[in-house]
């Protein structure tokens, strides 16, 4: 009995795992498309209504949840990414400032076409990676609880 009670455990942590790894990927996904919609709403602002940079950001992430608008205010890397992908967002927004009206439009055309394609990346990683190691996990928590059996 204690061998089946041990055995359920073990699989139950097993699987845990592999859906804690889906969702660090859906964690991703979903910071990559906030991204991409921050880009469409910062080339709104400064297009047609010249908003500074830094009231945008103060504006996107007042009453937002999420890992993209904690990561603007609190300025640290959200769990999801590595450094140098927080750090490339960053340099994104560095450069907006740093440039004038027509340098920001073609930086924002630029960064917007490369969020695009992080958040396809991001979306076909959970797809793929996510669900694999859901299942996986699931498959070797199984596995684990019929050799102790």
């Amino acid at each position: 009995m204690v061998r089946v009670l041990l055995g359920a455990a073990v699989c139950v942590a097993v699987s845990l795992v592999g859906f804690w790894l889906r969702r660090r990927y859906l964690a991703r996904a979903a910071l990559y498309s906030d991204w991409q919609s921050f880009l469409v709403e910062v080339g709104e602002q400064i297009g047609y209504l010249l908003t500074p940079l830094p009231q945008i950001v103060k504006g996107y992430c007042e009453g937002r949840v999420g890992a993209l608008s904690t990561a603007l205010t609190t300025d640290r890397a959200p769990d999801c990414l590595r450094a140098e992908e927080w750090n490339d967002l960053k340099k994104v927004l560095d450069d907006l400032g740093d440039s004038d009206l027509e340098g920001q439009r073609s930086h924002l055309s630029l960064a917007l076409s490369s969020a695009e394609e992080k958040a396809r990346k991001a979306r076909d990683e959970v797809a793929s990676k996510g669900n694999l190691y859901a299942k996986l996990c699931v498959i070797l928590g199984l596995a684990l609880w019929l050799l102790m059996l």
